[in-house]
Order: structure tokens, then C-alpha cells, then sequence
């Protein structure tokens, strides 16, 4: 059973949280992102590596509003020598269940019919109604296939790492020669190699059998996408870096500039709030109520968690400030799973991914309910030598009562079931040092104290 946030908040511990290692834990977050894709950073230019290093530096003391979310494992679509094939993989940069961008590998490869030899690919963002992507002025060759498709494409933005992405396209250094943000669908990769005999040559714009490959995204490894992501009305800058070669896409991590309106750095981290979900703790249970806990996550602005029965597909949803959490009119005897995550902001609403599912059971149905009329429980002495007494005054007791103790480090020591009012609880085989006491009682809140064992 697990009691790690109430034990944080009766030792003092949760004070921890809030000491300022921003930039120690910046410049860590940083390093672990650059090893997950080390075999990728030698093709980072050292222009951009000094931007990025200089911006985590220059970040430490800044009021940064960008939540940072690396993806994990990446999300891949790689073309598997079908002849035909529209393979695609959403996106959801606020972790609320809705896709925002859904990306998509579409045409042939290998086919030889129609005249025609070789392979085409076009790779899509398509945005959700409202969210848009940045066009670059640069536009890719006319290139030659059955006469569908226009035969110049105007695409997404490619940024490097380290470059100033403006919500208004703007001219400058570090700065693309851009057009306007769009949010209709829009070609952002090409590769095309395509063959056809005499009969097909008034399709073409170059020569016969012509050999094209192009486009922005032609072969870029973590390059930058710049984004719009629309919500309560509002625009917000943002950024999502991909890896582009013939038949993969990759989607890497991305981040979202909370402030309206307001330029971001492209691939940059510094200062940004790392998103990441809490840690569920074991769960206490009753007969039709469970404790549910998690652990402390920095820069949170409150924390959303769900729960259903085992089998069923209803979740129920809400939200909550603490780091435990009573829940009601559970089914005695019924196995539920349960999740959590963080919110970072309520507007735009920003979470983090969800956690690991865990499962919890409640006890046993119970005849005649489980009334419990306690008015107080005790728990001395506070420092103690030998043993420590807990003690019930109440009317009725029909329920027994579950007590447990925990160093600080989380690690239960000590769990006991009684129904005797008084009961002595015996440390004298325990360490030196502080102990948190937990007392659960039917259905009533836990009763925790701090005690001290010295001799």
C-alpha cells in the first residue's frame, strides 16, 4: 500500500519540490533528449548547436511559458514496398484524446502498370479544423506524373534547430522567407521517380522518363515543422520535429508556446516545462471506496484522473489539485484500472501524456454497510523508543482498522489489521530515525501522524 504523498506532506518534505533547480534540471532533460537521438546530432550543423546551447544558458532566469512534450517511443510510418498504400498516424499535442495533426505517407512504389514504372510518395500534416501550419515561399519543381497534380507545391516551412519561429511571418536573421500560416491540407515531403512510355509524355513538364525528387523535407533529419494550435478562440505558436527519408516519417517531440500570439524557438527546450505524468501509488480500498495517490510533479497546475471497471468502457473523469484522492460508489468486490495525468495550464489546456495503467480491487461486499462511528483516533507517543500505541475512542467499531508505517523513504516497515481499540505497535526492531503512522478507518479520511524513534 502506498503512502508516498502523504508521507511528503507530513514530514515536510513536498517543500522539496519547489526549490529552484531549473537550470540543473534543464540542462539534464536536455542531455537525456540529445542521447535518445544521438545517432542523429551529427547532422546538426554547429551553428545550431551553439543557438541551442546559448538559449538553455540564457533561459535560466526567464519567465518561460512552452511545454515540452518528447515523444516516446516516436511516432514512425515506414512504407513497406506495397504498391498502393495511405498509411497515417495522429497526433495529440495536448494529450486530450482529440487528434490535432494527423500525418500521412500516400501513393506507390514498385508499380508497373499504366505505362508507367517506378515510385511516388507524398507526405501530409493535416491539421484539425482551426490549428495551421507555416508555408515557406519556396516552391518545389514541376515534376512529371498522370497529370493529378498540380506541378508546382507550395510547402511547410523546414527550420533547423536554434530559429526564430514568428506567430506573423516576418522577414530577418535566423528567419525563413515565409508566406502565412494555412490550416487546409498541405504537402510537406516529396520524393517521386516515375517512368512513362511516349503515350504518357503530354502528362509530363520535363523530358521524357523524367528522374525528379524534391520538396523541403527531402531527406531532412530533425527538422522543424512551425505550427499553430487554435484553442478558446486564441493562436499559439509551437513547433513538432520530424525526421523525412524515402518511405519513413518520424515524428520526434514537439513543444507549445502558452503565451498567445508570441515567437518560439524552434527545437529548443531551454527553460521549457518538461511534461511527464505522475507516478500512480498502490491504492487503499474499502468495499465501495479506494485511496487513490500519485506522486508530485513539478510547474503543475492541477492533475486529471479517470477510472472504470475492469471490462467496461465508460471512463469517469475529473480533475483534482492534491496528490490523493478519495472515489465513491465503487462495486465491492470488482477490479478497476485507473490512470493519471498532468495539467500544465487551463487555457490553452496543456497535459501530459497519460500514466501506465494500474488495477486496484475493492474488498469484499460487506453485510449491513460500513458505518463506522469514530470520533477520534491517537497515535503516541511521538517520540518513542520501544513501541507506539494506537488508540480509537468511538460509540461503535464494526470494521477493522489498517495501520501502517512508512520511512521516509516511502518503504512500508510495518502493516497491521486490528479490530482492538487500542493496540501497541512494537518499533524496537526499527532504525533510529523518522516514521510516518497511517490509520484507516471504514470509509473516514486517514489519520497520519509523524513519530520519531530514538534510544
Amino acid at each position: 500500500m502506498e503512502c508516498r504523498a502523504a508521507i511528503i506532506k507530513a514530514t515536510g518534505l513536498f517543500a522539496l519540490e519547489h526549490i529552484n533547480y531549473k537550470l540543473i534540471r534543464i540542462l539534464f532533460q536536455y542531455f537525456f533528449v540529445l542521447l535518445k537521438h544521438k545517432s542523429k546530432l551529427t547532422l546538426m550543423n554547429l551553428k545550431e548547436y551553439s543557438l541551442l546551447a546559448a538559449g538553455i544558458l540564457a533561459a535560466s532566469d526567464a519567465n518561460n511559458q512552452t511545454v515540452y512534450q518528447d515523444i516516446n517511443p516516436d511516432l514512425s510510418l515506414t512504407h513497406d514496398d506495397q504498391i498502393w498504400f495511405n498509411i497515417s498516424t495522429p497526433l495529440d499535442l495536448n494529450n486530450d484524446g482529440v487528434t490535432d495533426f494527423d500525418f500521412k505517407l500516400w501513393g506507390y512504389s514498385t508499380y508497373s502498370g499504366w505505362a508507367a514504372q517506378g515510385y511516388f510518395i507524398f507526405g501530409y500534416a493535416v491539421p484539425k479544423a482551426g490549428h495551421q501550419v507555416l508555408i515557406a515561399s519556396s516552391q518545389s519543381p514541376g515534376f512529371c506524373t498522370f497529370g493529378w497534380f498540380a506541378e508546382n507545391f507550395d510547402h511547410i516551412a523546414n527550420y533547423s534547430n536554434g530559429e526564430i519561429i514568428n506567430p506573423t511571418p516576418a522577414t530577418g536573421a535566423f528567419v525563413h522567407p515565409e508566406n502565412e500560416f494555412y490550416n487546409n491540407q498541405l504537402l510537406f515531403m516529396q520524393r517521386e521517380k516515375d517512368y512513362f512510355a511516349s503515350t504518357w509524355y503530354f502528362f509530363c513538364t520535363g523530358v521524357p522518363d523524367p528522374v525528379e525528387q524534391g520538396g523541403l523535407w527531402f531527406d531532412a533529419e530533425m527538422r522543424v515543422m512551425p505550427i499553430k494550435f487554435k484553442q478558446s478562440g486564441n493562436f499559439y505558436t509551437g513547433w513538432v520535429r520530424l525526421s523525412v527519408s524515402e518511405g519513413n516519417l518520424t515524428v520526434h517531440d514537439y513543444a507549445i508556446n502558452l503565451t498567445p500570439e508570441t515567437p518560439i524557438v524552434a527545437g529548443d527546450i531551454a527553460g521549457a516545462i518538461i511534461a511527464q505524468a505522475p507516478v500512480p501509488g498502490l491504492v487503499t480500498t474499502l468495499s465501495t471506496k479506494a485511496y487513490l495517490t500519485w506522486s508530485p510533479v513539478p510547474d503543475v497546475y492541477k492533475y486529471r484522473y479517470r477510472y472504470r471497471k475492469v471490462g467496461t468502457l465508460i471512463w469517469t473523469e475529473k480533475y483534482h489539485t492534491g496528490t490523493t484522492k478519495l472515489i465513491k460508489s465503487l462495486d465491492c468486490a470488482s477490479n478497476y484500472e485507473w490512470q493519471v495525468q498532468t495539467v500544465y495550464d487551463n487555457s490553452p489546456e496543456m497535459n501530459s501524456v497519460w500514466s501506465p495503467m494500474h488495477t486496484f480491487s475493492t474488498m469484499s461486499c460487506r453485510v449491513g454497510g460500513e458505518d463506522v462511528l469514530v470520533e477520534d483516533v491517537k497515535i503516541y507517543p511521538t517520540l518513542a523508543s520501544t513501541q507506539i500505541i494506537v488508540q480509537t475512542t468511538s460509540q461503535s467499531q464494526t470494521v477493522d482498522a489498517i495501520v501502517e508505517m512508512f520511512n521516509l523513504q516511502g518503504a512500508q516497515v510495518k502493516s497491521f489489521v486490528t479490530n482492538d481499540k487500542t493496540f501497541e505497535i512494537d518499533v524496537s526492531d526499527l532504525p533510529t530515525g523518522t516514521y510516518v503512522v497511517v490509520v484507516h478507518i471504514g470509509d473516514d479520511e486517514p489519520v497520519i501522524e509523524k513519530v520519531m524513534i530514538g534510544r
